[in-house]
């Protein structure tokens, strides 16, 4: 069941690839995008658990988003928004 969970994933993915490679993108970084389009600012924290991502795995240019500035709600979190 694992692998056809995974060979099912990776065919969903493919279908993305020809519509978001002529943008630059790729299927992490359109649901990222997606992700913010909702609702953004966001913390790194909300948005890694909203993808089921680690924290760790973001950057500002994975989203196409500005660099990430700290949050003055909660200044050890950091924020991800979409540039204007």
């Amino acid at each position: 069941m694992c692998l056809a969970l995974s060979v099912a994933a990776r065919s969903v993915v493919a279908l993305y690839r020809p519509v978001l490679e002529p943008m630059g993108l790729t299927h992490a970084q359109y649901l990222v995008m997606l992700a913010l389009g909702e609702r953004s600012p966001r913390s790194v924290e909300d948005l890694s658990a909203a993808l089921a991502l680690d924290p760790g795995t973001f950057t500002a240019t994975q989203s196409g988003s500005r660099p990430p500035a700290w949050s003055p709600a909660d200044a050890t979190g950091q924020t991800i928004a979409l540039s204007p």
